[in-house]
């Protein structure tokens, strides 16, 4: 079990995508739109084959459930909404907390649908961050790994996610996550995501709500 991504909600996705690349030195590639749930987003790959990566999501549809949560998380700005960590057995990770996978697809900008699993979105969703989703790490969310990876010129190299920062219960983290030790420290109170690090040819860089 590894961290996999993070992901930043924004109620302007063109203009995060701008800010990144001006402020942070990080490229985008398009991701792409979720018709289902009512969403798009855009994706910073960490390396050709990006092992880790950070998501940009904004609404597309309001009227669907996703989608309005993702428009009210971002009605104040960009801040972080949620993580997912990859496992090698998605079934028995969903056994496990006696859920069920749902299948999740999207359209890319050159009209390839691509669909995969994931186990506790809702609950992840629901508690505001603080819990992340599970994913198999065979997912290929820009449709590149197996041409040889992705080509994306960053001026600021991101490394990897190097920490994550919730408030909520370290029992109940430590439950839905199996015991698993991963880079993530939890403050008690209210349960939410505050914010995530990645490492990078600059340094580190937090990411957090939009002051």
């Amino acid at each position: 079990m590894k961290i996999d991504h993070v992901i930043v909600v924004t109620p302007d996705l063109d203009n995060t995508v701008a800010r990144y690349r001006q402020e942070l030195g990080f490229e985008t590639v398009a991701g792409g739109s979720h018709e289902s749930v009512g969403t798009a987003n855009s994706i910073i790959p960490f390396g050709p084959l990006y092992p880790q990566y950070l998501e940009l999501l904004t609404a597309t549809d309001p009227s669907l459930l996703f989608g309005e949560v993702v428009h009210k998380s971002s009605t104040a700005g960009e801040t972080p909404f949620g993580w997912a960590v990859s496992v090698d057995n998605l079934k028995s990770t969903a056994s496990r907390l006696n859920l069920e996978p749902i299948t999740i697809s999207r359209e890319m900008p050159d009209s390839t649908v691509l669909s995969w699993q994931l186990v506790g979105l809702v609950e992840a969703v629901t508690s505001n961050g603080f819990l992340p989703f599970f994913i198999s790490p065979q997912h290929d969310p820009l449709h590149a790994r197996n041409s040889g990876g992705v080509t994306v010129q960053h001026r600021v190299e991101p490394f990897s996610i190097a920490s994550i920062n919730v408030s909520g219960s370290q029992q109940e983290l430590n439950h839905w996550l199996g015991d698993a030790k991963l880079p993530v420290k939890v403050t008690p109170g209210e349960p939410h995501i505050v914010s995530f690090t990645i490492n990078s040819s600059a340094g580190d860089i937090i990411i957090s709500s939009t002051p």
